[in-house]
């Protein structure tokens, strides 16, 4: 589409307007090659790993799949080898994801800082007498019991 050209020969013709073009069909075109593409509709089947059986549950899972659901059959569009995936489901122990969100909160809380002592609670603390240190800790011992208290 060349919009310059047509414009030009409209002034030409007496008409004075001008004109926009809208580029939605050429735009259109340009992205035909760059679609969506659809994702295949699959259903998993995840039956839990147990090393103590020894049947291949997967085999049997699909060939049942293929005998009940035969070409003839209106479901097998959904339901067919290609559109059914099979994967065991491995899970850890129990005990064991209980104890490591356990030392996940341990580790945490380990690292958190103790908060700091304050040192002054003056309502304004930049005009502090103290300069800011107008809290201490004091032990006091009684010399009759030798008894030791603390104050703040």
């Amino acid at each position: 589409m060349h919009p310059p050209i047509y414009t030009e020969a409209l002034k030409r013709s007496g008409f004075n307007q001008t004109f926009k073009f809208n580029k939605g069909k050429e735009e259109t075109i340009k992205n035909k090659g760059s679609r969506k593409k659809r994702n295949r509709k699959i259903t998993w089947f995840n039956p839990p790993f147990s090393g103590n059986v020894s049947t291949n549950v997967a085999k049997i899972f699909l060939s049942m799949i293929d005998r009940h659901f035969p070409k003839a059959n209106r479901h097998q569009k959904i339901l067919n080898g290609d559109s059914i995936k099979v994967s065991y489901g491995c899970i850890p122990n129990f005990n064991q994801t209980i104890w490591n969100h356990n030392n996940i909160l341990l580790k945490q809380h380990r690292n958190e800082k103790a908060p700091a002592e304050t040192t002054c609670n003056c309502r304004q603390k930049e005009n502090c007498s103290m300069e800011g240190h107008c809290l201490y800790k004091a032990t006091v011992t009684e010399t009759k019991t030798n008894k030791q208290e603390t104050y703040m």
